[in-house]
This record gives structure tokens, C-alpha cells and sequence, in this order.
């Protein structure tokens, strides 16, 4: 039971010393990104029915921005324009895992660390893993979600508020007496909605609701830590979110689609002793808190640098808010959408346009189309430019070979892909169909994928999914014949690459040049290298095995995966205590990997340590029950322990999944030899024979 907490702080109202003096500018700063928050469900943007009493208090002793508007209805390209102060066309981060913020792009963090802050962010979404570019800069990037739970198909791996919170505390420690920058980002907000029961209480058939409710609690013990640690008055803290959530406004039930402000509007509250509290009617966006960051903090930049505005500038009048959807492009193969926004007014640019007059507006459709114009006239990164074909012509005749065909994307103006508001029911039908894989209902969700690809044949989406069906279903050769085609649409990524290499070494052709393409996609992603390292060591291939996982580490020194092969291949050299260490450190950076608790068991069994053995085996079985490998050496294990009873259940679960395996055959029949069971040890001898 988690409980309730209650911000005690009664010090951030203060703007300025008795005597009239300007108090000193804050030492740290404290960036607070809380996912997928609706500005109009906090209380201080006047919801009555808000649970959020932390925020609305730091709202009310702060500045509150009332009209401030995301550019982007998804986590990465969004969280990529809030830490760099850009548009998405200019920093290239277009969508989620498929377009990571390019290397070359400056982060608050570098700009923080050069002027001498240590820096720390504590992440709480797989969507923000160091690999997707937005660690630069940092000390410390904690996108640990070791505590999380067991995330289902189609969902997002993330860990809860008060994990979130934790991690964040010990990152304070870590970065000391500061002068600090922590940016801490909570996802629970996020669908799937589960929050703790005592604040669905507070918010009765309002999950949305209960999730935001708890994070504003676990947002007050963060405060009070640093009231505690004297450092609350010192640091200037920033609070808001990457975009909001439809909750069925327009036909969408999350977000991600459409740009209303359902998906857009989004809360932003800074708050710090030298800051007059206010309401700030004018119109911001979370691009501008790079630059009004910047300022407040006294750290240097130049004219040009941000698209965004500094919002305490004197004389401020701030251009319309660009905004973006790619989802419907690049998943889809429908309409992208591109917006601006102005305090009164909206215009989208799709298919069929739109304008939306909020009432006096001085904007017409005319004006902000041609305002949109002037921003789309610059270079649109993440696009043409990351589908150009290698400059090496040895490279490119490898990919060719392939299959792999380079065309210019051309993002339209939506005038020959379908229009996104046409497209909502069938968008909603991806849900359904994921559901349905959830479940294994892999002959129903086939007939689905099959009509949504003939009607839509450049959608990337629902090729993955078929993809995905088909190796599920023992088709290896169709599956990879699948993702071979959506390879060449936009969106492909480097997952894709690594998915297609799977296949690839299971089907014995080449699979070198597809990690070729995963790396080009994303040099900074260490899966590929995972994976290059796993193929290598089934072809006893062990020197280079080594340097592939040593190259994965080095991109991201927490990667489980690679720990785990790593741990392989020590056990192939006889390395036992090396081994059973890289295991332990693949575990306690995912402690939901099955395969590294069946080999951690395996170590232990080879190392005479019975009581681990045990333990790593039921584990792998609790994290993966159709684990026949796991039940064979937990029936092993207990066998040797005249466990018999026990050891007997094991083997049988092991013949359920595999009929086949042949050391539970032969092992099985040890046992029933030595219980004296003849009669079950005929009938297994008949199967043996038939």
C-alpha cells in the first residue's frame, strides 16, 4: 500500500527578501516532465475534480503559463524539442525509436555541463533509453526499469511513480551540493492506466485521473527531500509534459494521431524565490523552455540557437506554435500532419486543411498556412536526408542487393495519402489487432492485417504485426519476405534491421548486411551488436563474439542483453565466476529477462550452488512458464535431491511443451525406473517407439 503524500514545503511563494533586495538566482535546476498530462485535468488549470494539490501549490507561488503547447503528440520527438529548444524538422527526431535526436544536435544537458553543473535525468519509459540520443550531456541517465513490470505486447516497458521517485532521489545524492541539473521524467499517466487503488479512490472511474494524482503525490516527497537537503530554495523547478491525452475527443482514445489540443495543450509551471508569482495568458511552447531555462540560469547562447523564445524576454510576441503528427506517415502510410497554432486559433495542414477560430483571433487560415510555409521551407530532417543510400559504393551494393531501394520521401501536403480524420477507425483497429496477438488469436488478427495491407500497401504497421504473426506461426520464410518490403518504406528502423537478421540467420541466409543497415539507422543502439555477438557464438565464432558485446557495452554499459551473452560465452570458455558476474549484472538491469535467470541457474548448478540453481530456475519459469529447458534442469536439480515427486511434475511440464526433448525423455525415465513406476514408463517407451 503506497501512501498518500503530502507536501509540506510553505517556502515557494517567496519572490523576494523583506527589505526589497532581489534574492540570489537559483543554484540547480529541477526539470519535471510528467507524460501524457492534460493541462485541463490539473486543478490549477481549473479542474474542481483534480487530485493534483503539490502542483497547485507550486503553480500558485510560481508562474503558470496558461496557453503553452506541445509540438508533438509523442514522447521522443517531443522530450527531443523540449531539451533542445527546436522544432522537430530541425532536430530530426521525427517519432519514436525510429528517428533518434541526431548526434550533432546540442542538449540543455551539454550546454549545463559546459558551464560546470553536474547533470542527472531519471527516465521512467523505454521510449527514453539512452540509446535514442537524449543522454547526452548527462552524469548520470537512469533509465533503469529494472523494477518494472512484465510489459505485455504492443506496450511500453515503464516503471511507476514512486520507482521513479526513488531513483531520483539517490541521483540528487549523486550529483551533491550542486550546482545541479536534474530532469526527472514520470510515464504512469501513460496508457495502460493502473494506478495504486488508494488514488482511484480519490478518482473514482478516472484512472487517467488517479495516475496524475499519484504522481503529484510522489512530486511532494521529491520536494520535501530537497527542503529537507536545504535545497528547494535554491533551485528553480520546471514542471510540464510532453503532450496530453485524447481520452475518445475526435475518435482517438490515447494520443499520438491528431493535433487538438486534447493531445497538445499541455501544463507548464515554473516556479523559484526570485519569480513573481502569475498566470501567464500569452501564448508559450515547450520548445521555449530551452531558451527561458537558459536564461534564468545564466547560461550562454546564442541568437539562432533555439527556435523557441525565452518567455521572460521584455516586448515578448511570440509566433504561432509549430506543430507536428508523423505517426500517420510513417506508421501508417496515411497523411502527416503539420499544424500552427496561435493563442486564438489553429490551422492543420491534411488532406482536407483546417482551421480552428478560438474566438477574436487575428490569424486567419491564410496566415498561419503561409507562417507554416516559411517553417517547412527549411531542411525537414529525419527524412529525405536519412533515406539517402551510402556514399560507399561497396556498402550500397551490398544493400541493394538486398533489396533495399532508395527513394526520396516526399512528405506531401496531404494531397495523395489518405487524411488522418478518414483513418481514425482504422487506427482504432490497430488496438484491436494487438489484442488480438496478445491473446494468440494469430488467425483472426492474420484475415485483419492482410485487408489493411491491401487497402493501405505503404503502411509500415501492420507489415511489422504480419510479420510478427507469421513467425509466430512457424512461417519463417513468408516473415521475412514481410519485413523485407516494409524495410523499404518510411519509418523502417533499426528493430526492423536487427528483426530482419534474425530471420535471416534462421533461414541460413546472410545476415551481416541487415545489422549493417540497424547500425547506419542508429549508431548509438547496441542491439545490433547484441545481436551480431549472439550469431557469432552460435557459430563458435567466440573472439568475435567478444568484440561485439564489448562494442554494445560500449554504446550503453547497462545493456541487458549484451551482459547476458557476455555471461554465455564466458561459460562456453569455462569462466565460471566471470560468467555468473555478467549474468548478475544483466539481472539487476532487467530482472525480467527469462534466459538470464535459466543461464544465472545453469552457472550456479555447474558451480555446486544447489539453493541459486533452484531459485534462478523457478524464477525463469515464473517469467516464462513455457520454459521446457528451465522445468528439464529444475526436475534435474531435484532429482539429484530425491525430490522425486517434485522432479517428476517438472518433466512432465517439460514433455507438455516438448513431446520431443530429449533429455526429459531420458531423465523422465531414470525417474520412473526408480520409483518403480513400469506402467508409465511402458507408455513413455511406446511413444518412443511410435
Amino acid at each position: 500500500m503506497r501512501a498518500l503524500a503530502l507536501f509540506t514545503l510553505c517556502s515557494l511563494s517567496a519572490c523576494s527578501s523583506g527589505d526589497g533586495a532581489q534574492p540570489p538566482k537559483p543554484k540547480n535546476l529541477l526539470l519535471i516532465t510528467v507524460d501524457t498530462t492534460r493541462a485541463d485535468h490539473l486543478g490549477c488549470y481549473g479542474n474542481e475534480s483534480a487530485h493534483t494539490p503539490v502542483l497547485d501549490s507550486l503553480a500558485k507561488g510560481g508562474v503558470l503559463f496558461e496557453n503553452c503547447f506541445a509540438p508533438t503528440p509523442i514522447t521522443l520527438p517531443s522530450h527531443a524539442s523540449l531539451l533542445t529548444g527546436l522544432r522537430p524538422p530541425r532536430h530530426g527526431a521525427r517519432n519514436n525509436a525510429t528517428h533518434p535526436l541526431p548526434i550533432d544536435i546540442p542538449t540543455l544537458a551539454e550546454r549545463f555541463k559546459t558551464e560546470g553543473f553536474q547533470t542527472g535525468a531519471v527516465v521512467s519509459a523505454l521510449v527514453l533509453d539512452s540509446r535514442y540520443g537524449l543522454a547526452r550531456g548527462f552524469d548520470v541517465y537512469d533509465d533503469n526499469l529494472s523494477s518494472a513490470d512484465s510489459v505485455a505486447d504492443f506496450m511500453i516497458r515503464e516503471t511507476t511513480a514512486d520507482d521513479t521517485t526513488r531513483r531520483a532521489l539517490n541521483a540528487l545524492q549523486s550529483l551533491g551540493d550542486g550546482p545541479w541539473f536534474l530532469w526527472v521524467h514520470y510515464f504512469d499517466p501513460h496508457a495502460d492506466y493502473n494506478p495504486p487503488s488508494e488514488y482511484l479512490e480519490l478518482c473514482p472511474d478516472r484512472p487517467y485521473d488517479a495516475e496524475i494524482a499519484f504522481v503529484d503525490a510522489q512530486l511532494g516527497i521529491l520536494f520535501d527531500a530537497l527542503g529537507a537537503a536545504g535545497q528547494f530554495n535554491q533551485t528553480l523547478v520546471a514542471v510540464t509534459s510532453d503532450h496530453g491525452e485524447s481520452l475518445g475527443e475526435h475518435g482517438e482514445r490515447t494520443h499520438g494521431f491528431f493535433l487538438y489540443d486534447a493531445t497538445t495543450h499541455v501544463p507548464l509551471i515554473l516556479s523559484s524565490p526570485f519569480l513573481n508569482p502569475a498566470r501567464n495568458e500569452a501564448l508559450s511552447g515547450t520548445i521555449d523552455l530551452a531558451p527561458t531555462l537558459c536564461t534564468l540560469m545564466d547560461i550562454p547562447f546564442h541568437s539562432g540557437e533555439f527556435d523557441g523564445v525565452d518567455l521572460f524576454a521584455e516586448n515578448q510576441s511570440r509566433s504561432p506554435v509549430y506543430q507536428e503528427s508523423m505517426v500517420p506517415f510513417l506508421n501508417h502510410g496515411w497523411s502527416d500532419l503539420r499544424a500552427m497554432r496561435s493563442k486564438e486559433a489553429r490551422f492543420i495542414r491534411a488532406p482536407r486543411n483546417e482551421f480552428q477560430d478560438f474566438g477574436n483571433s487575428q490569424w486567419t487560415a491564410e496566415s498561419l498556412e503561409q507562417a507554416l510555409n516559411e517553417i517547412l521551407k527549411e531542411r525537414d530532417r529525419g527524412f529525405s536526408d536519412n533515406q539517402s543510400p551510402p556514399t560507399d559504393p561497396d556498402e550500397r551494393k551490398a544493400m541493394e542487393a538486398l533489396g533495399y531501394v532508395w527513394e526520396e520521401v516526399s512528405l506531401t501536403q496531404g494531397v495523395d495519402l489518405a487524411d488522418p480524420k478518414d483513418c481514425v477507425e482504422e487506427w482504432e483497429r490497430n488496438q484491436e489487432i494487438y489484442e488480438l496477438v496478445r491473446k494468440k488469436k494469430y488467425e483472426k488478427a492474420e484475415a485483419i492485417l492482410r485487408k489493411m495491407i491491401q487497402e493501405a500497401p505503404g503502411a509500415l504497421d501492420p507489415r511489422k504485426t504480419l510479420a510478427r504473426v507469421l513467425s509466430e506461426t512457424n512461417r519463417s520464410s513468408q516473415a521475412f519476405e514481410e519485413l523485407k518490403q516494409a524495410s523499404t518504406l518510411p519509418g523502417a528502423d533499426s528493430e526492423l534491421f536487427v528483426r530482419l537478421a534474425e530471420l535471416s540467420h534462421k533461414l541460413h541466409l546472410e545476415w551481416r548486411n541487415y545489422l549493417g543497415l540497424a547500425k547506419k539507422k542508429n549508431p548509438s543502439d547496441p542491439i545490433p551488436w547484441v545481436m551480431e555477438g549472439n550469431f557469432l557464438l552460435k557459430e563458435k565464432n567466440s573472439p568475435g563474439a567478444q568484440v561485439a558485446y564489448d562494442r554494445a557495452l560500449s554504446l550503453d554499459s547497462t545493456c541487458p542483453p549484451a551482459w547476458l551473452g557476455l555471461g554465455k560465452l564466458h561459460h562456453r570458455r569455462g569462466e565460471l565466476p566471470e560468467a555468473a558476474e555478467s549474468l548478475e549484472k544483466a539481472l539487476e538491469s532487467d530482472s525480467f529477462l527469462p534466459e538470464a535467470w535459466f543461464a544465472r541457474g545453469v552457472i550456479a548448478m555447474a558451480s555446486k550452488e544447489a539453493q541459486k540453481a533452484e531459485e534462478c530456475f523457478r524464477m525463469a519459469i515464473q517469467l516464462k512458464p513455457d520454459h521446457a529447458n528451465a522445468f528439464v534442469n529444475l526436475g534435474n536439480l531435484l532429482f539429484r535431491q530425491d525430490k522425486l515427486k517434485e522432479a517428476r511434475s517438472c518433466y512432465e511440464s517439460a514433455l507438455e511443451l516438448r513431446p520431443n526433448h530429449t533429455q526429459a525423455r531420458f531423465n523422465y525415465a531414470a525417474l520412473l525406473e526408480e520409483v518403480g513406476d513400469y506402467q508409465a514408463l511402458e507408455s513413455l517407451k511406446r511413444t518412443d517407439n511410435q
